[in-house]
């Protein structure tokens, strides 16, 4: 959901053949109850415990919904499969490939589409935030993006796949004005604007304008 592909998910195993078959709509494959909450869980995906439900394997839906089939793999196996072997799977073109080349690219093959946000970190978060964002960029139509804090929490090895993935962007006509703090983007920056002197009414002031290696 974090990703913003959740509903395409969905939506493309409603209208399989399956699906279809069944009488089922997008809204019955959302973990809530009335809807396609597991029965155990309701949806929580988590047992008395704060364990992964053993009925839905820490999914949040029915067991019958898990089985319904697309492209010969179960929605259980489409949310369970690592992305880095999912983005194999998945057609050429469209939103949900794009949105998982590019947490790929951030670092984030190894999740799954099932994992809850809330079990995420806050730079596995943030990383999702810019992959959603960042999903919407196509070769041959340029766009300006505006990032705030990208790289905010992130070590340097995983700042360094930001940075990779925005400068592959640039290069296909993309620009970023970007809002950051960590020094490993700063220093990677085309050009660099700090703004000061002090935060609120003391801030505001055009202090530097120039190359990173000019003040960093």
């Amino acid at each position: 959901t974090l990703a913003g592909v959740w509903s395409e998910v969905r939506t493309a195993f409603a209208e399989s053949e399956e699906g279809r078959i069944r009488g089922l709509s997008a809204s019955a494959l959302v973990a809530r109850p009335g809807q396609g909450a597991c029965h155990t869980c309701g949806g929580r995906a988590l047992d008395s415990h704060h364990l992964p439900c053993t009925d839905c394997l820490g999914l949040g839906l029915r067991a019958d919904l898990l089985e319904l089939r697309l492209r010969n793999r179960s929605l259980q196996e489409w949310l369970s499969t690592p992305l880095d072997r999912l983005e194999k799977r998945l057609p050429g073109r469209g939103r949900l490939r794009m949105t998982v080349k590019m947490l790929i690219a951030l670092g984030l093959g190894g999740r799954t589409l099932g994992e809850r946000g809330r079990f995420l970190s806050l730079g596995e978060r943030g990383r999702i935030a810019l992959a959603r964002a960042l999903s919407k960029a196509r070769p041959g139509f340029p766009k300006l993006f505006l990032l705030d804090e990208p790289c905010l929490g992130l070590p340097v090895t995983e700042a360094r796949r930001v940075v990779e993935l925005l400068r592959s962007l640039c290069k296909e006509g993309h620009s970023f004005w970007v809002v950051e703090h960590h020094e490993y983007l700063l220093r990677s920056a085309d050009w660099m604007l700090e703004i000061g002197p002090s935060a609120g009414v003391d801030g505001g002031q055009l202090v530097f304008e120039g190359l990173p290696e000019q003040v960093i």
